[in-house]
C-alpha cells in the first residue's frame, strides 16, 4: 500500500470515528430529549387535570353563608318567607319586618296584656342571642298599648337596675293572633358603666324631681362595646336635662317644648 492509499485509509477511518462518536452521543441525548418530553407534557396534562377539579369544585361549592343571610334563613322559619331583617354595625338583630300580605298563621287571640306579654316573651326567647340580650342587663317590665288591630309590647334595658337611656328598648308589635308584625331593638349588648354614684354631694341638686338612669351617648352607643355614665335626669321648665351622677357636669338637654 503506497503512502497515498495509506493517507485515504487514514481520512476514512477518522470520518468513520467520528460519526461514531457523534452517533454514542447524539442517540441519548434524542432519547433523553425524548423523555422528558414525554415527562413534562404528562405532567402538564396531571395538573391541568387537577385543575379543572379543583375549579369544578369550587363552582360547585355553596359559597359560606355571612351572618345576616344566616339569621335571615332562620327567622323565615320561624316566622314566615316574607320577613325582612336589618342587621346593625355590631352585627345584633336591628328590626324584623313582616310584609303586609304575610301574617303568620296562629290560632290564639290577643284579647288582653297579659296576652300580649306572653306572646311577646316567646318571641324575645327566640331572639334572645340574636338580639344580644344579657342576663346582666335583662330588660325591664314590659309596657303594653292595645288598638284596634294591634298590641305594642314595649320593653327597656336595664343594668344594675337602672333604665338605660335613650337607647336600649325593644319593641314588638303583634297582630290580635299573635303574629309578629315587626320588631325594632336599639339594645346595647355588652354595656359598661364608666363612672361612679357619689350622690349629690359634688354639686346642687336642682329642685325638681330627679330619676336616677345609665345614659349613654349617641357617640358611645355605636361602638363594639357601648359605655354609658350613671346619670340624673330631671326635668325643668319643659327642658330634659341628664347630669352626670359623679361630677354634676351636664351631660345632655333639650327642650321638649320645641319640635
Amino acid at each position: 500500500m503506497g503512502p497515498l492509499q495509506l493517507l485515504v485509509c487514514m481520512r476514512r477511518f477518522n470520518s468513520i470515528l467520528v460519526i461514531s462518536v457523534l452517533l454514542a452521543i447524539s442517540i441519548p441525548c434524542a432519547v433523553l430529549f425524548i423523555w422528558q418530553k414525554s415527562f413534562f407534557t404528562s405532567k402538564v396534562s396531571i395538573l391541568s387535570s387537577q385543575k379543572t377539579k379543583i375549579t369544578s369544585q369550587q363552582k360547585n361549592k355553596a359559597p359560606p353563608e355571612n351572618s345576616k343571610n344566616k339569621l335571615l334563613k332562620q327567622l323565615r322559619a320561624q316566622f314566615g318567607p316574607d320577613v325582612k331583617i336589618e342587621i346593625g354595625e355590631s352585627n345584633r338583630l336591628v328590626s324584623i319586618r313582616a310584609s303586609k300580605e304575610f301574617r303568620f298563621q296562629r290560632r290564639e287571640v290577643i284579647a288582653n296584656e297579659a296576652d300580649a306579654i306572653r306572646r311577646a316573651e316567646e318571641i324575645l326567647g327566640l331572639l334572645r342571642d340574636e338580639i344580644g340580650i344579657r342576663p346582666e342587663s335583662p330588660l325591664s317590665e314590659p309596657v303594653v298599648r292595645l288598638t284596634e288591630n294591634t298590641a305594642l309590647v314595649y320593653f327597656q334595658q336595664t343594668l344594675k337596675g337602672l333604665p338605660v337611656a335613650p337607647f336600649g328598648q325593644v319593641t314588638v308589635q303583634l297582630d290580635l293572633h299573635g303574629g309578629l308584625n315587626r320588631l325594632d331593638s336599639d339594645y346595647l349588648s355588652g354595656l359598661r358603666v364608666e363612672n361612679e354614684i357619689s350622690g349629690v354631694n359634688n354639686f346642687s341638686p336642682p329642685s325638681e324631681p330627679m330619676s336616677s338612669i345609665v345614659w349613654v351617648a349617641r357617640e358611645y352607643a355605636t361602638r363594639d362595646n357601648p359605655s354609658g355614665k350613671y346619670a340624673y335626669q330631671y326635668v325643668s321648665s319643659g327642658v330634659q336635662v341628664v347630669i352626670d351622677a359623679q361630677t354634676g357636669v351636664i351631660l345632655f338637654q333639650k327642650n321638649r317644648t320645641k319640635n
